[in-house]
């Protein structure tokens, strides 16, 4: 007796369902990808029950002759490609022929088609991928599409879908999110009774974003264009004050085609380091064009994912422009009328200092300028003016454009972490030695993560040294903490070490957040007036002056416009 057995062709095409067809936005995805490659200009999708009562999708497209219509719900069947040599030069949405046979194996599926040459149409019905029906009938030129009762012959798969609500808006992205990059495309989707999107067809592609994510996203994004051969890339990007926890701001494109690929997905937030906090995500458009030869579509059924000939030059490709993009955001201190160095403030660090001084903030640490230098930058006119401190934490400047309010500890953040990086980088970093060394306890844990990572304590400036059972002693510290944070700072990077977040390739910045975070001014500390130009001197150096290193924005601006307007001094 057989233990092997063919599965039943209903059985196998449930199953090849399952991988495409997820959830009624699924539907919704490869009846519209369809839709678009048949060349429609007007799409109309209607929903009911959150699309497991109804989904309806009507189009202009080529429409389909009897023949056509007969082969299009059975497996494999595709006008897309013909041989292998065009599964590596696809060019279409869709190509796997799997999509209409999933969708037909777990739902009653009624089609509709007429060419445009053509005076009368057919019908085809299949009922749970049996064929129930065809014939000719009348319809308009184009295809419709009606899927009704999807997972009626599936009741495990049913009872795993969401609320109508639920499913209605993931519906309504999904639809959104294919449609986007076709400016030759309207698309109407209506849930039950109501217009829930309306994508005009429009050759400007802020148009249909601001119809899609809102107005302010699409004023305040950014374009960057860019073309290398032939490769190209198109970029709508927003401010990091604008990020959220969520994801969904993030869209990517691949010729066209709407993707969820990691690789693309880490390359704008690798642009977009440094100015996102940790677990936030910004909007951002991405509209790729690519060979079809160096792309392998053919790696899921969905076809939401990708794999590149070279994924390393892409990721380059792709982050640098982002990251170029971004660095030409207007800082308001870089302007003309930069600030210059405050007289009385000295550069450079102490090296040779005996005694254990209460460390200052500003003064050598915020600097520039080689240890020694005396020469002082060329003074411009018309300098944001410094008015004074909020709270003991904001600092207030009077701008060309309006009020400026600045985080002091996030901006001196920034200015440390920029010096440290560049010591970091040059192998040596300042270190200053304790006249009494500092004592730390640590746990049996944390004991055997210095010893074992002693070496590489040793390199970024701290020197410990046991000093029996769970006690060490802190001899020096890199010179930008020996105010006082050394013991915190340690700690926290022996907790970093032992979770093995420090691979070769985050060991800087890791470490200069830590201890830039430690040593920088904090909130409730009262500064001079010379101490905050300062501050403001060195940002303006820095490379990226608008966040600190953990994505925190260091400063905001309220126009003068905005402030008329909340005086209603203008309407």
């Amino acid at each position: 007796m057989n233990v092997i057995k063919i599965l039943p062709e209903a059985l196998a095409s449930q199953i090849a369902a399952g991988e495409v067809v997820e959830r009624p936005s699924s539907v919704v995805k490869e009846l519209l990808e369809n839709s678009i490659d048949s060349g429609a200009t007007n799409i109309e999708i209607s929903v009911s029950q959150g699309g497991k009562g109804r989904i309806k999708v009507i189009d202009n497209g080529v429409g389909m002759s009897r023949d056509d219509l007969a082969l299009c719900a059975q497996r494999h069947a595709t006008s897309k490609i013909e041989s292998i040599s065009d599964l590596f030069g696809v060019k279409t949405l869709g190509f796997r022929g799997e999509a209409l046979a999933s969708i037909a194996s777990v739902s009653r599926l009624k089609i509709r088609s007429r060419p445009h040459d053509l005076l009368g149409g057919c019908v085809i019905a299949l009922e749970g991928g049996v064929l129930a029906e065809i014939g000719e009938t009348g319809c308009p030129a184009g295809t419709i599409v009606e899927v009704n009762d999807l997972f009626f012959n599936v009741p495990a798969r049913k009872k795993f879908l969401k609320a109508d609500k639920t499913e209605a808006a993931h519906i309504l992205d999904m639809a959104g999110r294919i449609a986007l990059p076709h400016g030759a495309v309207r698309l109407v989707l209506r849930n039950e009774t109501r217009d829930a999107l309306l994508l005009p067809a429009s050759d400007d592609m802020i148009t249909r974003i601001a119809a899609l994510m809102g107005k302010d996203v699409a004023e305040s994004a950014e374009t960057l264009d860019v073309r290398v051969g032939e490769f190209a890339m198109s970029v709508y990007l927003c401010p990091g004050e604008m990020a959220r926890q969520r994801s969904d701001g993030v869209y990517t494109y691949l010729n066209g085609r709407y993707l969820r690929d990691r690789v693309m997905t880490r390359a704008i937030l690798e642009g977009y380091s440094g100015r996102l906090m940790k677990g936030h995500y910004p909007y951002c458009l991405l509209f790729l064009e690519a060979p079809p030869e160096t792309v392998d579509v053919n790696v899921h059924p969905t076809k939401q994912e990708v794999r590149f000939r070279d994924q390393q030059a892409m990721f380059s490709f792709i982050a640098g422009g982002i990251r170029k993009a971004l660095g030409k955001r207007c800082f308001p201190f870089s302007a003309e009328g930069d600030f210059q160095a405050p007289d009385g403030i000295k550069f450079g660090y102490e090296e040779s200092a005996v005694k254990e001084p209460v460390a200052e903030y500003l003064p050598g640490l915020l600097s520039t300028s080689p240890p020694g230098s005396s020469e002082k930058p060329t003074e411009k006119a018309a300098a944001p003016r410094v008015i004074g401190q909020l709270g003991k934490t904001y600092i207030l400047c009077e701008g060309e454009e309006g009020l400026i309010l600045m985080d002091q500890h996030a901006a001196h953040e920034r200015v440390l972490f920029e010096l440290l990086k560049g010591h970091l980088s040059s192998g040596k970093i300042p270190c200053q030695a304790f006249l009494i060394p500092r004592q730390i306890e640590l746990s049996f844990r944390e004991v055997e993560v210095v010893q074992r990572k002693m070496d590489e304590m040793t390199r970024l400036g701290f020197e410990l040294e046991h000093f029996g059972g769970n006690t060490f002693l802190i001899k020096t510290c890199p010179a930008s903490l020996a105010g006082g944070e050394a013991d915190a700072c340690v700690i926290e990077l022996i907790r970093k070490m032992g979770e093995d977040s420090l691979s070769k390739t985050v060991v800087p910045d890791d470490f200069i957040n830590t201890v830039a975070c430690h040593a920088a001014i904090r909130a409730n500390h009262e500064m001079r007036k010379e101490e905050m130009e300062h501050l403001l001197f060195q940002l303006k150096e820095a490379g990226l002056p608008a966040n600190c290193p953990h994505g925190r924005p260091i400063y905001r601006l309220l126009s003068f416009t905005e402030l008329e307007r909340m005086f209603k001094r203008v309407l």
